[in-house]
């Protein structure tokens, strides 16, 4: 349905747009403000959002438009998304001034993409009304605004211009994988993918020039948009070093108050995922729920304290799942589970390997890895010279990403890699040639 599409294309913008806009030393007064805090922690606002989404697991409904209208209104950042989904239900139930009161709410909170409007065919039985004419001269005319007021409008077309670029050549490559149908091999998909992080790397360096000349493009520069445009780039970008350049740049946008700081959690955490390590902010998800998060009791809390103005359970169900934040007690608890089983899962790894069980070892060394943060450096390191030695190249990809791994986390043996007899049959590979890069960094 098509309104059910809507909430997955919008999430990305839903939670962009749905942060604290201001600068650090102003988020610092407001920790210290218990209005602010009540605001925050007040869960009637979350409930109720929590609760409409949950309604439209049955599909749409005016009860779930209205619940997710209230939840709107009491929000402390408002969303136009959330209010547009609510008028693309009202509208098409009959329920006219109900959508155009949504609507109107949409305009005022900033929806600009006049595009999107026009594509929505839930909204058809607005367009015969009076009023549509003129809701329509807002949103051109929030366009207009927002183009008016950004610094660097040529910027923002090279940002366009990158992404465009991107999705491109993305759907370039899902076409050839769908083309061979379900014989495609790892080796053509992995082939059919370079070009995909070429056109990554490609823009990277295109993105360095822009910083180079200007600085990091932040909402004073391109806008709302073109920050998040920018953003994109190193959230595909294949090299963590160069995630996490950008990633301080951003944290220096976003303490001045011109970058959405939800482009800081959202880089950092998919970082630590990168990393298999726990994330920060809870903002990187699996379909069922959030990758491992470091003390997750108190996430909330570090979202706040960034400038995030939703929780991690309402960051959740935009993303199509229920998950409430554990206790203290109970985060300590998982957090002594999830380590005992990656060790365990870890013996069990050499003991397969010892056996000669390939698969069996393979599946359980990334059983372990999953865990994120519950496997050492040292303990990766051993892994990756005991897959190595087994002289299997079907361990060669995992074999490679360790390694990469254990570069990224700048760990500080990495500097036996190059000399390691283990690595010999690895170094006549095309793939080494991307281990002595990173080495040189």
């Amino acid at each position: 349905m098509k309104t059910r599409r809507l909430i997955k294309a919008s999430v990305c913008l839903i939670l962009f747009c749905s942060c604290i806009s201001c600068n650090s030393k102003k988020r610092k007064a407001d920790s210290a403000s218990s209005e602010s805090r009540t605001t925050y922690f007040n869960s009637e606002w979350v409930d109720k959002i929590v609760e409409a989404y949950q309604l439209m697991g049955d599909g749409p409904s005016i009860e779930a438009a209205d619940k997710l209208f209230e939840a709107s209104e009491l929000m402390p950042k408002k969303n136009w998304e959330n209010y547009l989904f609510c008028a693309t239900i009202y509208a098409p139930n009959g329920s006219l001034d109900k959508a155009f009161m949504a609507f109107e709410r949409a305009v005022e909170a900033g929806m600009r993409d006049i595009e999107l409007l026009h594509s929505l065919r839930e909204l058809d039985t607005l367009k015969p009304d009076k009023r549509w004419d003129g809701f329509v001269n807002k949103i051109n005319s929030n366009a207009k605004t927002y183009r008016d007021h950004i610094s660097n409008p040529e910027v923002l077309l090279a940002l366009e211009h990158m992404w465009s670029e991107d999705q491109n050549v993305l759907r370039r490559y899902e076409a050839q994988v769908r083309s061979f149908g379900d014989k495609i091999t790892k080796v053509q998909n992995d082939s059919l993918f370079q070009s995909v992080i070429e056109q990554w790397i490609i823009n990277g360096n295109r993105l360095d020039s822009i910083v180079g000349q200007y600085g990091w493009p932040g909402n004073t520069m391109v806008g709302e948009d073109g920050s998040k445009l920018a953003w994109a780039i190193p959230q595909h970008h294949p090299n963590v070093f160069y995630k996490k350049k950008c990633l301080s740049l951003i944290k220096a946008c976003v303490d001045k108050g011109d970058c959405n700081p939800n482009h800081y959690a959202e880089l950092s955490d998919r970082i630590a995922r990168d990393l298999w390590q726990k994330q920060t902010y809870g903002s990187s998800m699996s379909d069922k729920a959030p990758y491992p998060i470091i003390d997750a009791a108190l996430v909330n809390q570090r979202r706040y304290h960034l400038g995030l103005a939703e929780p991690v359970e309402v960051y959740a169900i935009y993303h199509g799942f229920s998950y409430k934040s554990p206790t203290i007690s109970e985060a300590k608890d998982m957090a002594k589970i999830a380590y005992l089983e990656a060790q365990e899962n870890l013996k069990t790894f050499k003991k397969m390997l010892n056996t000669h069980q390939a698969d069996s070892a393979r599946a359980y060394l990334t059983k372990a890895i999953k865990s994120y943060g519950n496997v050492s450096n040292d303990q990766l390191y051993q892994a990756a010279v005991a897959l190595a030695m087994t002289d299997k190249d079907t361990f060669d990809d995992l074999s490679f990403k360790i390694l990469k791994v254990l570069i990224w986390r700048a760990w500080e043996g990495r500097n036996m890699i190059a000399e390691d007899g283990a690595f010999e049959r690895l170094r006549l590979l095309p793939q080494w040639s991307s281990i002595e890069q990173l080495l040189e960094y």
